[in-house]
């Protein structure tokens, strides 16, 4: 089978990297769980240098990006004749690729359960985000 690349909105999978990135960022900021998520991993706000934070949000984009467009062909290949069903299908995913390899960080490095709480629900709302956005964004 040919992965169909040429089916892919790419305009949809940019919109949806970037509605991603500024999801992110609120929910990793003060405002909501950015001290949760901070205290888990050991550091206190401010500790992160500037030149790290650009490095990290430059990568992060290439990492939504490729997210984004892996679930986009997954959608396609699947094809989901309603949004209740790309929601479930984009659910599914979540659960069996993002969760578990999240929980295996609490299992295997020790990570708290803060971290996973907050990482797992961000990837839960991010994934349905963005299955949202790729089967509503006008074709």
């Amino acid at each position: 089978m040919i992965l169909p690349f040429s089916s892919v909105n790419w305009v949809a999978v940019l919109v949806s990297t970037v509605a991603m990135m500024a999801f992110g960022m609120l929910w990793y900021s003060s405002l909501l769980f950015g001290k949760v998520w901070m205290r888990s991993i050991g550091i206190k706000e401010g500790e992160m240098p500037s030149s790290e934070m650009g490095k990290g949000v430059i990568l992060g984009l290439i990492n939504q990006f490729v997210r984004t467009s892996v679930l986009a062909l997954a959608l396609i290949i699947m094809s989901p004749k309603t949004l209740q069903e790309g929601l479930l299908y984009g659910g599914i995913l979540w659960l069996g690729f993002e969760a578990t390899v999240i929980f295996g960080g609490v299992i295997w490095e020790k990570k708290p359960h803060d971290f996973f709480c907050v990482s797992v629900c961000f990837n839960f709302l991010s994934m349905l985000i963005s299955v949202l956005i790729l089967m509503k964004w006008p074709w």
